[in-house]
């Protein structure tokens, strides 16, 4: 799987505009949905609201990559944002999120929806990756995706 495929620049908004956690999610569900990778916005948001119920999704390292599995989605419909100020999520390090990674697939695509945690996990799991996502564009961001899977 090809985090390129998932992650371009329509479906990735930088800066994310929102203040709060749930503002967040409904901005990338918005990416999606403009990207025409959702159909129903609200299935999703209710998707990984849930997800967010059962335990926080801030993996640590300023990172979110919430969740969630719907039938409005064919396969897999990811979005990155970053946002310009800290925002409060619960995470396990205590730390707030600047970086969040949304996560959507359909429920028979278990395998696609955690090969795509994984990679997307790996791609932010490096710090100078991290360091160069607060400062890029959402065009520079595109690119790094790109020659990650290269």
């Amino acid at each position: 799987m090809r985090l390129s495929d998932l992650l371009h620049d329509r479906t990735i908004r930088v800066p994310i505009t929102s203040g709060d956690r749930e503002e967040v999610i409904a901005e990338l569900i918005s990416a999606c949905l403009k990207a025409g990778t959702l159909t129903d916005g609200n299935s999703a948001q209710q998707a990984v609201a849930q997800r967010e119920r059962q335990r926080s999704t801030g993996i640590g390292h300023n990172i979110a990559i919430p969740h969630g599995r719907c039938p409005e989605v064919h396969g897999v419909a990811m979005a990155l944002g970053i946002t310009n100020e800290p925002i409060q999520w619960n995470a396990i390090d205590g730390l707030p999120v600047r970086i969040v990674a949304l996560v959507v697939s359909h429920p028979s695509r278990t395998v696609e929806h955690i090969q795509s945690l994984g990679r997307v996990s790996r791609f932010l799991g490096d710090a100078t990756t991290r360091s160069t996502l607060m400062n890029a564009t959402a065009s520079d961001i595109a690119g790094m995706i790109r020659a990650e899977d290269d």
